[in-house]
């Protein structure tokens, strides 16, 4: 209720104290701007409400938009100083004889003060049985105080301090003279509450726990059976010994598992958990589908996960189906026809015998390989060599199609994923329980799978399923794969491993607040990341009897006959075409579109030179090249083929020439001395060559790089102690390369080139000109031109820009006396004060003139002239005494503090709130595109905000003129910001919101054949953790400056215009004595 509206706004948790609702509102409305609504709010009013009157004050605070709000309604105990502590807890939650429908899970702290503690049966399952409860119990006995330590444990809330009006009394479950929670043995302390600490223990000294389980396959055997129990099992064994826990394995048991699968529910387990006091329970969750335990019960960890996978027969041995003209299509066979017939034609012309001769002659020799007389002349001989040649890779074609395809059987097609078996033509048969999990990959998957089973099993006895399924092998079952332990020889069988129907985990369902829970968890984790599970599971599918697969009836070689005679066959292309991967053949061409996505070219030509320039960066330089020349070549005509290609970055080039020998060079071997020389290297069988153009050492080859200094990344790269942090980089690149690192001396500033013609031809041209191999650039300058002819590296490093704005100035709140106090509180006081000057009247029974002017003179002077002399009159005079000086001791430290020590300009945290500021600003204009993503209202406050100049300066140097002036705004980068900067906290960084990541590339041009070395030298550099290294060395050894404070800063004087009211209030005093004086003198002459 004090006077004014205090800014409390950056509070989480208010406590509201009021005498009811009428007392409470007005206060509200007056804080209802200054106030965070969405804090918890805890309201204590001292009259005891009604519940009309409780809900009354929840709709009011809701008016107010106050929601997250608990009222305590003082009842039957007196808060008193020895409660006070309660205030100092963090975000309690207090109950007082509670009957609260909603959760409480999300509190860590509760405040119990009820008189029965069984009340608490409301709240069971609502609360969070793990968090600290503080119980206010006045004057209880220690039988009382074990009755209720009892009572809370058996809702498994164990972590209790009871204070009783005198001492803190608590007691620790899992000590050993508790005997796990059967005995109560207290413990007190008069002082504190830190007995909170350490209720659950590392070690449980032997307590125990009852176990429910069920048979499955090797996984649960049985706990009574210590040499192979089944490996989940040895996993729960392994966890009672890691926390000193006797688990009680239950001997009469439930399938809870494939209950829950059939009914859809749990309550069998949570009824049987709350009937028989079942502790722990080993179950199975399907992951994908989800299962709700509910209130009752919680999951552990994750014990094992069991995955269940589509398994098939073993794929049948099947026969090609054709006929032995399907070979060749129709119109190879019309090809082969005219082929012979044009040759006869060519050979009736030659040898001058008849048609009829000819066509005979060729036939014969198609189909025996044989003629009757051999030719005579050269020209023949050539022309019978060529035809014969043809016709004999035909017949061997043919032949070996023949003789294996169609005799031996090949195998059915391997079928990888779930999409493929829904559409094969293979029966199913699997249980129900698996439709859910079906459903989940696509309703059509669903359909087909469905229309392909043939019987559903309703049980769940997964080995039985395996075992006729292994009967018979001509259908696909849906099993978990450690069945699979169960049969010899698994791999023979076809399992769908590249995708699972199902993840299975076995969990283990506990009783809800279940204080071992936490310990368990870290258990399972460490035993899990062991390793052990699988010597386990080794372990318990030794003793297994395995089941034999049944072998498919073997398909014998089938001898060739007359159904065979049409089978298919593949058009027929050169061994060596067949042999690359979707060649791109070139003749002499004229193509418009890329041609980068091929991996290999096949090009036919002469001019070879015009055609590389015609196709200038639409070629992928880095693919494979099969030159064919048609003219017979020199080796000197070779190599000029070579070094062309090389002209253009093709290195990966073997030329087919003369016919018969494939040809090519290693540009990057000692000999070829890194491209400048070309020695052939010649194979006359294959091109094969293709392999291991480059090498992992690339031997001393130059790399020259350009560089321009851009502190702290590249600072001198002939400077051995410190070049700079990009400059460390590629030092590491080149020696893991083995190439030879040359930085230039002569460097043109292509970045600011390439920024201001908004092009990168000068960088272009030196690297055409191999004057240059690389250039050091950022990814906002990279982006704007790597195309066409450059390309860019992976990423060295990547720095984080922000907003930088100088240190925030000192600034008034106010700048005259009497905006100390609102008009408000001004009309307050004079109210106050005319009031006091009547009362005053009426008690004295002065004048009212002399009343008012005995206030006016005690307020400003503290003083009166005469002390009264009667108790009322004294009792009112100290009140309104003190009343006053109040208000002058605030009236003063206000005009001491506020006025003369002035306070910090508003923080600027997002860029929405720098748009809208008076900050100038400089930064390169490239940032906008990463701008652009703001609201237009943004970026149009930005824009008007940045200075013309702002692309004039380098980075080091910007930064230095930042810090002189101080006058503006800037965008760069943190290291940056590290490094020019000694002391930059006291710089305002809007690091809430990123402007952009600028990444450190090389530009290289395109086709640059060292790109792909350089990008596996950048991973591995950057996976070693060095770049650190080099980023903190380079930014510790940069010259730094220092952010000095404004002129002024410490503090400022009072000036006139602080007081120009108050001396004009004087003058007007002044003057008007001298009018009073002058008037009584005047007026005594008169009389």
């Amino acid at each position: 209720t004090a006077s004014g509206a205090p800014v409390i706004t950056s509070f989480e948790n208010y406590i509201i104290v009021a005498f009811d609702i009428s007392d409470l509102t007005p206060s509200l409305t007056r804080l209802e701007d200054n106030f965070n609504t969405r804090a918890k709010v805890l309201v204590i009013f001292q009259n005891n409400s009604t519940e009309d009157g409780v809900r009354y004050a929840f709709e009011t605070l809701w008016d107010l938009y106050i929601y997250n709000v608990v009222i305590f309604n003082w009842t039957d105990f007196s808060w008193d100083d020895r409660l006070s502590f309660i205030l100092r807890l963090n975000q309690p939650k207090l109950l007082i004889n509670p009957t609260v429908p909603r959760e409480l899970t999300e509190f860590q702290n509760y405040i119990i003060v009820a008189n029965e503690i069984s009340n608490l049966e409301a709240l069971r399952y609502k609360m969070n049985t793990r968090g600290r409860f503080l119980g206010i119990l006045p004057n209880s006995t220690e039988d009382e105080l074990k009755s209720a330590f009892e009572t809370l444990l058996s809702f498994n809330i164990y972590n209790v301090v009871i204070y009783n009006w005198t001492d803190f009394v608590t007691w620790y479950p899992y000590n050993s003279e508790n005997r796990c929670g059967t005995s109560v043995n207290l413990v007190t302390n008069s002082k504190s509450l830190n007995s909170f600490a350490n209720k659950i223990p590392k070690k449980f000294n032997g307590c125990s726990l009852s176990v429910t389980w069920w048979g499955l396959s090797i996984s649960i055997k049985t706990p009574f059976n210590e040499s192979d129990p089944g490996f989940i099992i040895d996993f729960l064994n392994a966890v009672g010994k890691k926390i000193d826990v006797k688990l009680v394995y239950l001997k009469e048991n439930l399938n809870y598992f494939a209950l829950v699968r059939a009914k859809r529910h749990y309550e069998d387990l949570r009824e049987d958990m709350l009937r028989r006091k079942i502790d722990v329970c080993v179950n199975i969750m399907d992951i994908e589908v989800g299962d709700s335990i509910g209130a009752e019960m919680e999951n552990s960890k994750y014990l094992f996960e069991m995955f269940n996978y589509f398994i098939l027969p073993p794929r049948r041995k099947i026969m090609d189906s054709g006929k032995i003209f399907g070979f060749f299509s129709l119109g190879i066979w019309s090809m082969i026809t005219v082929s012979v017939l044009v040759m006869a034609i060519l050979w009736c012309v030659l040898t001058k015998s008849s048609l009829k001769e000819s066509v005979f002659q060729m036939i014969r020799l198609t189909l025996q390989l044989a003629m009757d007389q051999e030719p005579k002349a050269t020209f023949q001989r050539l022309v019978f060599l060529l035809f014969f040649f043809y016709i004999m890779n035909l017949s061997w074609i043919y032949t070996s199609k023949m003789s294996s395809v169609l005799t031996l059987p090949s195998y059915e097609k391997k079928i990888k994923t779930i999409t493929e078996l829904s559409q094969s033509e293979k029966t199913l048969r699997f249980h129900e329980i698996f439709e859910i999990n079906l459903k989940v990959k696509g309703e059509e998957i669903y359909e087909n799978i469905m229309k392909k089973t043939t019987m559903r099993v309703d049980k769940g006895n997964f080995l039985k399923e395996l075992k006729d399924f292994v009967k018979v092998l001509n259908y696909g079952t849906i099993v978990p794969d450690t069945v699979l332990y169960f049969v010899r020889k698994p791999n023979n069988l076809e399992v769908i491993t590249q995708e699972q129907v199902s993840t299975l985990q076995f969990v283990l369902n506990i009783r809800k607040g279940l204080p071992l829970l936490e310990k368990i968890d870290e258990a399972i984790l460490h035993i899990r990341e062991s390793g052990l599970i699988f010597r386990w599971i080794q372990k318990s599918s030794i003793n297994l009897t395995k089941i034999n697969l049944t072998d498919y009836e073997e398909i014998e070689d089938v001898p060739l006959n007359l159904e065979h005679i049409f089978c298919p066959l593949l058009i027929l292309f050169l061994q060596f075409i067949l042999q690359s991967n979707q060649p791109k053949i070139l003749a002499n061409p004229t193509i418009s579109q890329s041609l980068v996505p091929h991996q290999n070219y096949i090009m036919v030509g002469n001019n070879l030179n015009t055609s590389l320039q015609e196709l200038k960066y639409k070629l992928n330089t880095r693919a494979n090249f099969l030159v064919t020349i048609p003219n017979d070549s020199t080796d000197d005509d070779l190599k000029s083929v070579f070094e062309t290609f090389w002209h253009h970055y093709i290195y990966n080039v073997v030329i087919f020439t003369n016919r018969t020998d494939f040809v090519t060079w290693y540009p990057f071997h000692t000999k070829n001395k890194c491209g400048n020389f070309v020695n052939l290297v010649t194979n006359p069988k294959s091109p094969n060559v293709f392999e291991n153009k480059l090498p992992k050492n690339f031997r001393n080859c130059p790399l020259l790089v350009t560089w321009v200094a851009l502190s702290p990344g590249v600072k001198n790269p002939f400077d051995e102690s410190d070049p700079g942090y990009i400059v460390e980089f590629i030092d590491a690149i080149a020696k893991k390369t083995n190439t030879d690192l040359t930085f230039m001396t002569d460097n043109l500033d292509y970045m600011n080139i390439g920024l201001s013609t908004n092009n990168m031809n000068h960088l272009i041209r030196d690297m055409i000109e191999r004057k240059i191999d690389a250039s050091i650039t950022v990814s906002s300058v990279a982006s704007q031109f790597v195309g066409t002819e450059l390309e860019t590296t992976f990423p060295m490093f990547e720095m984080d820009c922000y907003f930088v704005l100088p240190p925030r100035r000192r600034i008034r709140n106010g700048t005259k006396i009497f905006e100390i106090f609102s008009s408000t509180v001004w009309s307050i006081i004079l109210a106050s004060l005319l009031m006091m000057a009547i009362f005053w009247k009426i008690l004295t029974k002065s004048s009212l003139e002399m009343s008012s002017f005995h206030m006016v003179r005690l307020m400003l002077q503290f003083m009166m002239i005469r002390m009264p002399t009667k108790t009322m009159q004294r009792l009112v005079i100290i009140l309104y005494f003190f009343y006053i000086m109040n208000l002058d001791w605030i009236y003063v430290s206000k005009l001491s503090s506020v006025l003369t020590e002035p306070s910090f300009e508003p923080k600027i945290r997002t860029i929405a709130e720098l748009s809208e500021s008076d900050k100038p600003l400089e930064f390169y204009e490239h940032f906008m595109k990463y701008l652009s993503a703001k609201d237009k209202r943004i970026i149009d406050g930005l824009m008007k905000k940045r200075r013309s100049n702002a692309e004039k300066m380098l980075i080091n140097d910007r930064m230095k003129n930042f810090v002189a002036k101080l006058e503006y705004g800037i965008i760069t980068g943190e290291h940056d910001i590290l490094a020019f900067i000694k002391n930059p906290n006291k710089l305002e960084i809007l690091s809430k919101e990123k402007v952009s990541t600028v990444h450190w590339h090389l530009n290289v041009k395109k086709g640059f054949p060292l790109l792909g070395k350089i990008n596996e030298a950048i991973l591995h550099i950057r996976e070693s953790g060095l770049a650190h290294k080099w980023v903190y060395d380079s930014i510790k050894n940069t010259e730094k400056t220092w952010v000095p404070d404004y002129e002024g800063q410490d503090k400022v004087s009072l000036g006139l215009e602080h007081i120009f009211c108050s001396l004009v209030l004087l003058s007007l005093g002044l003057v008007t004595s001298v009018f009073v004086f002058i008037f009584e003198i005047l007026l005594t002459n008169f009389n």
